[in-house]
């Protein structure tokens, strides 16, 4: 037997032994490192158990819109909202859900301050120092009356960019009325940080002039803090379109919350809005 065929037979023997070994181990890695999402998401068009368009972007002027108001009939419509994946969460934190899912809707009807914080702060939260600099900026070059100086308190600097947005209108009646039958709740749980909502817009089938809304609002737990002490993050993702009153057109707006066990609330995380380039108005989050 010649040297070469020596050599390839003993290498052959090795190899033999040391791959499989090799090759489980490797696929342990990989799987540890790959996101486990429960599940992967599901598009808008493909759900199975709730009657969706089947084209939002082409019928997006053509679905079935009903009046945003404070009557038991719409809260009772909410109430009634199918919840993709429920069966992750308990049965109280879907009234809870749905609760918030109400008092966003009222945030952007009634337009007060006092309704916008009702959902955006369910508990105590912190100003996002970017959203105060950005509402200083804009207060100065478009709302502040002459020889009007900036409040230095930050409650009351949000609640007059608030009141005085879009000339003093911005957010009375500016949600006329809503797609039911097209709104989306999706639950999800992950051990890693999910990819943003910005990007989870991107991906549906309206995603056009999509805008990432700036946080007016953190709270002190925050998706991190959630992640790095329970090894896992429960979160909702809400998909509603939006007649808004003129001269803006219908458009998308994506709601992400995240479960909160110390206080047993869905806070507020994300937001992103789609036909902003033909909007006047942008939702304040």
């Amino acid at each position: 037997m010649s040297k070469g065929v020596r050599l390839i037979k003993r290498w052959g023997i090795v190899l033999l032994y040391v791959l499989p070994p090799v090759s489980i181990l490797l696929i342990a890695y990989f799987h540890r490192q790959t996101p486990q999402y429960l599940p992967k998401y599901l598009q808008r068009t493909s759900l199975e158990g709730v009657e969706h368009l089947n084209n939002v972007k082409s019928n997006l002027f053509s679905l079935s819109f009903e009046t945003v108001d404070d009557s038991a009939r719409f809260r009772a419509d909410i109430e009634a909202l199918p919840v993709i994946r429920g069966n992750l969460i308990t049965s109280a934190q879907s009234v809870a859900l749905k609760d918030s899912v109400y008092n966003l809707m009222m945030a952007f009807h009634e337009g007060t301050y006092e309704s916008y914080r009702k959902f955006r702060t369910p508990i105590k939260a912190d100003f996002n120092p970017k959203a105060i600099i950005y509402h200083s900026k804009l207060l100065k070059a478009l709302y502040l009356r002459p020889g009007e100086e900036l409040p230095v308190d930050a409650e009351e600097l949000d609640k007059m960019f608030w009141q005085r947005n879009y000339g003093g209108n911005a957010f009375s009646n500016y949600w006329e009325s809503i797609c039911i039958t097209n709104i989306l709740i999706e639950i999800d749980r992950t051990n890693v940080m999910p990819p943003s909502l910005f990007r989870y817009a991107q991906e549906q089938d309206w995603n056009e002039g999509l805008r990432e809304v700036l946080p007016t609002f953190t709270f002190q737990r925050n998706p991190d803090i959630i992640l790095k002490q329970e090894g896992s993050l429960l979160f909702a993702t809400l998909t509603i379109d939006v007649k808004p009153a003129p001269p803006d057109p219908i458009y998308p707006v994506y709601i992400r919350y995240y479960w909160d066990t110390k206080s047993d609330q869905w806070l507020p995380w994300e937001m992103t809005s789609g036909n902003s380039q033909k909007r006047k108005r942008d939702p304040m989050f």
